[in-house]
């Protein structure tokens, strides 16, 4: 782990180098937080029992992203503010806006409370329980991780449900495209590469886990205990729909067939072209010929779908004439 975070600084560190820069010295900040979630709102009331105020307890999976990005945007404004502000030697500066950010992020990431990425992960996950009528909380393992339980006590996953499966990852993917995005169209130039880079490692390494061992274990509530990662219980619910597994009968890549794990790598490895962006790699917007005002940029997406996975490519148009 430690290795893998320190490669991910030194490739930030260097596309922080080409990253582009421009005249904006106070960007835009874009924070987003709906007041209502229908539908689901009203399914997380019936499903809790205490009203509809207490449905804002289990925030929607459009109010987590939300939630977990205005944090990120928040954090990544006051930074960009500080580098412009502070008169203090070039070098110095550089190092503590890139230097902090990266901190930030990582800190954001691991942080065990709500409003965290690991909180925003588990949301997803318990929103679509939610609305499925399972109530469920979320365990925080500070600083391995966190896990989303049912209040029976136990992970009881039903897996006629893939979507509530797969949306904890589907959602590091959503808060890269809307940071890319509000980065774009909104001129704001602030330093996200790291964010984007430590989102989709942690997604795909997440997902290719099963790959590496066959007994995947994890700390439940004091105990190690061999558990299913997403990914996996994904892929079972895709070609055993309707099956009801509990935590005490963790599926384990030997028990799939030769089909289903050509399959699973297949898509496991096709989410790799979420780095298929210049966003990745510092350029954050692309002239559209000379002095137009027309701007644009694009990325590729493969999201982990209830159907199976969804390709899409994005294409940002913009015109500042």
């Amino acid at each position: 782990m430690k290795r893998s975070v320190f490669v991910l600084l030194w490739i930030c560190s260097v596309f922080s180098l080409f990253a582009q820069t421009n005249s904006i010295d106070n960007p835009a900040l874009k924070l987003d937080l709906p007041l209502f979630n229908l539908p689901y709102q009203i399914d997380a009331a019936q499903t809790l029992k205490y009203g509809f105020f207490e449905s804002y307890t289990h925030p929607s999976m459009n109010a987590s992203l939300n939630i977990t990005t205005d944090v990120y945007s928040a954090f990544h404004y006051g930074m960009k503010r500080f580098k412009t502000a502070v008169g203090a030697d070039k070098f110095w500066k550089k190092f503590v806006y890139y230097g902090g950010t990266v901190v930030g992020d990582f800190f954001i990431y691991m942080l065990p409370i709500p409003t965290s990425y690991v909180w925003m992960h588990e949301s997803f996950h318990r929103a679509g329980f939610t609305h499925a009528g399972l109530q469920s909380h979320i365990n925080y393992n500070f600083p391995t991780g966190a896990y989303t339980m049912s209040d029976s006590g136990d992970f009881a996953y039903w897996y006629d449900v893939p979507r509530s499966i797969e949306a904890g990852i589907e959602s590091e993917y959503l808060l890269v495209e809307k940071m890319q995005r509000n980065n774009f169209f909104y001129e704001q130039n602030m330093f996200n590469e790291f964010l984007y880079w430590l989102a989709n490692y942690q997604a795909w390494s997440y997902a290719y886990m099963p790959f590496l061992s066959d007994d995947i274990t994890m700390n439940v509530d004091g105990k190690e205990a061999v558990v299913t990662v997403d990914s996996l219980q994904w892929l079972y619910s895709l070609f055993h729909p309707g099956e009801f597994i509990s935590d005490e009968q963790a599926i384990r890549m030997s028990d799939l067939k030769d089909n289903e794990k050509a399959f699973f790598k297949k898509r496991v490895m096709w989410s790799l072209i979420n780095l298929a962006s210049p966003m990745m790699f510092g350029i954050r917007s692309i002239p559209l010929g000379k002095n137009t005002g027309l701007y644009g940029n694009f990325a590729l997406r493969q999201l982990y779908t209830s159907f199976g996975t969804d390709l899409s490519v994005h294409l940002y148009p913009m015109s500042t004439g």
